[in-house]
């Protein structure tokens, strides 16, 4: 991510003994634009500098003292236009080929259930049980792992994939393992669909919100997010009572 994030020759040839506020801040303010990113790159710095210390190769951690960026919380809510939009961009194209295949049903899968595009991006066969109708999630971190149910919507997308008999639901093209990122294809589908403000984390969002529409309970939706995060609940909470009281008003 470092490495990705910003030059990489600022720091990659640096002892890490040598590393210190100095270096830090600017690394940081460096990617001031962009807050989220700006304090991931920090707290992986933080985390490499941790370790570094445990190994003995230095004393201390400067990346500790960098404040960080004030980040706001953004839950981008969806009309059923938007979604006819989306879904029927999605169809076409994966129907007329004018994108990556596998990157065009990742991101309906995204749309479908609701989960981190990085979980989707590296899901494999194995994984999928069409028999029973679920996923199954590895969590770690001495915790229970997670089981997400299909939707015939899910499922039906799963079973049209052209190939199951690699390791990669969604593989790369040119090289072994699974697709590199869904942002490329990503960014031609939201302005083919008249989306162009959307992230593409956005579709947990959407799928949330379908569901609450729905009269889920609200515990139940973070349990199909695989989120335990207060500040995320209370996110979807609150688009709930904007939910209910647009219902009111009508």
């Amino acid at each position: 991510w470092v490495k990705r994030s910003v030059n990489y020759k600022e720091i990659g040839k640096m002892k890490v003994g040598d590393v210190d506020e100095a270096i830090s801040k600017p690394l940081h303010n460096k990617l001031d634009p962009t807050p989220s990113q700006a304090n991931m790159t920090l707290s992986i710095l933080s985390r490499l500098l941790i370790f570094a210390e445990g190994l003995g190769l230095r004393i201390g951690n400067p990346a500790l003292s960098v404040k960080k960026n004030e980040q706001k919380s953004r839950i981008r809510a969806f009309s059923k236009e938007e979604l006819d939009s989306l879904i029927r961009t999605l169809n076409e194209m994966i129907y007329t080929g004018s994108a990556n295949h596998f990157a065009l049903m990742g991101i309906k899968l995204l749309l479908l259930t609701g989960q981190r595009k990085e979980l989707i991006r590296q899901l494999q066969w194995k994984q999928i049980d069409f028999a029973t109708g679920f996923i199954h999630f590895e969590t770690g971190k001495g915790r229970p792992d997670r089981l997400l149910p299909l939707s015939n919507s899910a499922k039906l997308l799963l079973e049209s994939m052209p190939s199951k008999h690699g390791k990669w639901v969604f593989p790369a093209e040119r090289k072994a393992g699974p697709i590199s990122t869904f942002d490329d294809c990503w960014k031609v589908v939201k302005k083919r669909a008249g989306l162009e403000d959307v992230h593409l984390n956005d579709l947990r969002a959407a799928y949330a919100g379908r569901l609450l529409a729905e009269g889920k309970a609200l515990e139940l939706v973070g349990d199909l997010l695989g989120t335990t995060s207060p500040q995320t609940l209370k996110r979807y909470e609150h688009l709930k009572r904007l939910q209910d009281a647009a219902i009111d008003i009508a």
